[in-house]
């Protein structure tokens, strides 16, 4: 049985579910997640729509920064996210792996990479992170 992120999490993210956005592996600092495109998920193009692509990006870095504090009650806040989109997402599953790449107890650094099924790149994206307090959330 599959869980949701939500579950994982122990905190609501309903867009994530929605999406169908799952977990596929991780460790401390490190989480990859993958996506299976629906049409609902496509642009005119027929590609994946860029939100989609940043969506992934966002809860990849979002997922690697919980493991690497081990865990935040209150959740994770990106504070800031950049994007870079390489190629279109054209195929049918996409994953996004995130990984912290610096910071402390208060601001994580993290990047994260999304490919197609065949390994390439789509997009690239870095965030500044800030666990949060679950009175601040």
């Amino acid at each position: 049985m599959k869980l949701s992120l939500s579950k994982e999490y122990g905190t609501p993210l309903p867009f994530i579910d929605h999406l169908g956005v799952e977990r596929v592996a991780s460790d401390e600092g490190r989480a990859l997640l993958a996506l299976k495109i629906k049409p609902e998920h496509r642009n005119s193009w027929n590609a994946a729509h860029g939100g989609v692509i940043m969506t992934l990006l966002d809860s990849a870095m979002s997922l690697a920064a919980r493991l690497h504090i081990h865990g935040a009650p209150g959740g994770i806040l990106t504070v800031e996210m950049n994007a870079k989109f390489i190629r279109p997402g054209v195929g049918n599953r996409l994953s996004a792996e995130g990984r912290v790449i610096g910071g402390g107890k208060s601001t994580l650094f993290c990047e994260a990479e999304v490919h197609d099924e065949a390994g390439t790149l789509l997009a690239k994206g870095m965030g500044t992170l800030r666990p949060v307090r679950k009175q601040d959330a």
